[in-house]
Order: structure tokens, then C-alpha cells, then sequence
């Protein structure tokens, strides 16, 4: 089973993405259409349904320059995201 544990790695690879409008999402296994890991990419790009949270979003919420403590109190949050995206992918 995969490991979808939010790290502040991961917002930081967010924060730090040079793509348009870019997102945290769900990434899909190309061989069997189950989630196979956390990505960043552009929101164009994922399919609105797999995206956790959007940048714009995540710097509302954190601010444009957040410390690595700020990050970490927002992880809750964004792992709640990936739990119910988990969750219904399972009922599905």
C-alpha cells in the first residue's frame, strides 16, 4: 500500500513550483487508475477531482513566505483532503 502522508516537503514543492497555477494532487497509476502518489503539477494539467490543494489556496491560508512551523500546523488540514480523496476513491 502507498504511503499518502502529507510532509511540509511537499508544500514546499508547492509553494516553490514555477508551473501555472500549480496543485497538489493525487497522481493516478497509469497500469491500474488507482492513486499511486502525492504530486505537483499544473492545475490545467490534473484532474479537478484528484487535486488535495491549490497554491493560491495554500498561501491564503499560510501566507506567501510561511516558516516551516507555519507549514506544519496547516498538514492537518491538508491531510484531511487526502484522506477523503482516499475515502472515496475506495466507496467508488
Amino acid at each position: 500500500m502507498n504511503d499518502f502522508t502529507v510532509t511540509v516537503q511537499h508544500l514546499l514543492e508547492l509553494l516553490g513550483s514555477t508551473g501555472a497555477d500549480p496543485v497538489l494532487y493525487l497522481k493516478r497509476d497509469e497500469g491500474t487508475g488507482h492513486y499511486g502518489e502525492l504530486g505537483v503539477w499544473a492545475e490545467s494539467y490534473a484532474h479537478y477531482s484528484d487535486v488535495v490543494v491549490k497554491r493560491h489556496d495554500l498561501i491564503d491560508s499560510v501566507g506567501s513566505n510561511p516558516g516551516i512551523d507555519d507549514l506544519a500546523e496547516y498538514l492537518p488540514e491538508v491531510q484531511r483532503a487526502v484522506d477523503l480523496l482516499l475515502e472515496a476513491e475506495e466507496s467508488a
